[in-house]
């Protein structure tokens, strides 16, 4: 599941933003609602550039290498260990990426204290109410 969106210099978005796209399993339906150019269209965009390697609408106030999109993903690891041949390294990674994600705080460091990286913690923590660390990745 993508559970989120970091996106950064991408068409309207100036600087760094974190888009919850979906906290439930269950309910499989995010709605975007807002007026004309707040960037609606530009969240699903940066997904499409993401996943199908299309063309990087950058921001003309960003440079080239400040510009990125990452989904958040959100994975049952019995999905993952069941449905994919992965090595002990590479499943030792994930354990080691996800755990960063589920446990990281903006103590660690003084760019993780802006108000989108607050927004991604908070919403983090939702997602703990429902999905145990232990059962899913997080990156």
């Amino acid at each position: 599941m993508i559970a989120g969106l970091f996106i950064r210099h991408y068409k309207i978005y100036q600087g760094l933003y974190f888009i919850p796209v979906s906290s439930d399993y269950r309910n499989r339906y995010s709605v975007y609602v807002g007026n004309n150019g707040v960037g609606k269209s530009s969240i699903f965009e940066a997904l499409n550039t993401f996943f199908n390697n299309a063309y990087w609408n950058k921001n003309k106030d960003g440079k080239n290498d400040e510009t990125f999109i990452a989904p958040l993903f959100l994975i049952e690891k019995n999905h993952i260990k069941s449905e994919m041949k992965l090595n002990k390294e590479t499943i030792d990674y994930l354990e080691f990426l996800s755990t960063y994600f589920w446990e990281s705080s903006s103590d660690i460091h003084i760019n993780l204290k802006t108000d989108e990286f607050k927004k991604f913690f908070t919403f983090r923590d939702e997602l703990k109410d429902y999905y145990k660390p232990d059962d899913y990745y997080l990156f």
